[in-house]
């Protein structure tokens, strides 16, 4: 870095040293070149004394616009913004033809932000709890509401709150449809009309697009059409989400293409490598939806781990028994960790039936693994007692299923 640039970092050093851990920005770093090694600093207890070492170590050895990327890529976009305001204020005058380039994100965080954020995990919980009615009673509020602005009104600022709302709704009732694995989902010409048209008058000028590339995406693939199809759409939205910071529907996204590579790859021809990138796709998932409110965070964090121990023990993405899986000792003792950790009071009191089912079903496969099969049918037929609840009919039969092979003792095909 130039001097100038070292002015910014000693101007804004007890800003950087307060919020970053190098922790966060080693792997993309390191990967450019810049840090000797994925571990850098391990070996420095504290994170203040370790941030303020990463800090004179890259005032010599990384440029300052990577720099930048760094704290973009590990979800410091403030602080990249806030020294690029630096770096613009003290080069206004400056003719030499320097630029720092650095695609700004959209202001997301704000507190109508989370109340909107928590109203649709709300909604997500609804659908995954069985519980219809007040799903539609809150989605047909807010449709109500929007709807009776006349349209030359829309555009008012005063709002904006309540379009968001109305996209978190649109967005909410694609999703049901699809944990009901609703096959005529892509035809609905209406609802994915109304997700892009609604963009124009929310907050955010890219989230709805991507909600709806996405949820759209899925839709296509769920209906039979090609892999290819519907992943085209997921990377529409994932280049829409360069101009967001790492978010709830980034964070979707990535759950969205998990299932997708799950049931549509991984399930045909599974593979060691295959399995190792969902893996990484589900951590950053979790880490993308923790940026939100706590609750959401947590509840997410418990969704995502239960999905990834199923992978581990060779369950699909429909509680079926997906075929030539190798389960080493590795990922089931993985696998009973995760579950282990699910077990925890803060994810327990809060999971929903249909995380129950595949709680259970996951413990029914540890069992049936270890050869313990009064255990296995057990676990099994708790699951069946929460299937009916947020469940399509295909993951319901796989359940049902699974307890009529471990009643009659047919088990090699669990184990």
């Amino acid at each position: 870095m130039n001097e100038s640039e070292r002015k910014i970092l000693r101007k804004c050093h007890c800003e950087l040293v307060e919020n970053i851990d190098p922790r966060e920005l080693r792997s993309f770093l390191y990967s450019k070149g810049v840090l000797p090694n994925p571990t850098f600093l391990d070996d420095v207890e504290g994170r203040t004394r370790r941030t303020e070492q990463f800090l004179q170590y890259i005032v010599d050895k990384c440029t300052f616009s990577l720099f930048l990327e760094s704290l973009s890529a590990g979800g410091f976009d403030y602080l990249a913004d806030k020294l690029l305001d630096e770096w613009e204020n003290t080069n206004e005058d400056n003719s030499t033809g320097e630029h720092v380039y650095r695609e700004r994100k959209e202001p997301l965080f704000t507190s109508k932000r989370a109340k909107t954020v928590l109203f649709r995990h709300k909604l997500k919980r609804y659908s995954m709890s069985g519980k219809t009615k007040e799903f539609l009673a809150e989605c047909d509020k807010v449709s109500s509401k929007w709807n009776a602005i006349p349209r030359e009104e829309k555009f008012s600022s005063n709002n904006t709150e309540l379009a968001d709302m109305y996209y978190m709704v649109l967005d909410a009732k694609a999703e049901r449809r699809r944990i009901l694995f609703d096959k005529t989902l892509y035809k609905d010409e209406e609802l994915f009309d109304n997700m892009l048209g609604i963009t124009p008058y929310t907050s955010s000028a890219n989230l709805p697009v991507v909600m709806y590339l996405v949820r759209y995406g899925s839709a296509l693939l769920m209906a039979g059409k090609p892999l290819n199809d519907a992943l085209s759409h997921l990377e529409q939205a994932k280049q829409r989400l360069q101009t967001v910071p790492a978010c709830l529907e980034s964070g979707i996204v990535l759950y969205i293409e998990f299932n997708m590579l799950l049931s549509d790859k991984y399930e045909k021809a599974p593979s060691a490598e295959m399995k190792n990138q969902l893996l990484k796709i589900g951590k950053a998932s979790i880490d993308h939806c923790c940026r939100e409110q706590d609750e959401v965070g947590k509840d997410i964090h418990r969704m995502m781990l239960i999905k990834q121990a199923l992978l581990l023990l060779g369950i699909g993405l429909f509680l079926n028994n997906a075929d030539n899986v190798i389960i080493t000792k590795e990922d089931r003792e993985q696998a009973e960790k995760m579950l282990k950790e699910i077990e925890n009071p803060e994810h327990w009191e809060r999971m929903e039936a249909r995380w129950k089912v595949r709680y259970h079903v996951a413990q029914s496969k540890l069992f049936a693994l270890k050869g313990r099969m009064p255990e296995s049918l057990a676990e099994a037929q708790l699951a069946a007692e929460f299937a009916n609840v947020g469940n399509s009919k295909d993951e319901i039969a796989n359940v049902e299923e699974r307890v009529s092979s471990l009643s009659e003792r047919k088990t090699p095909s669990f184990e």
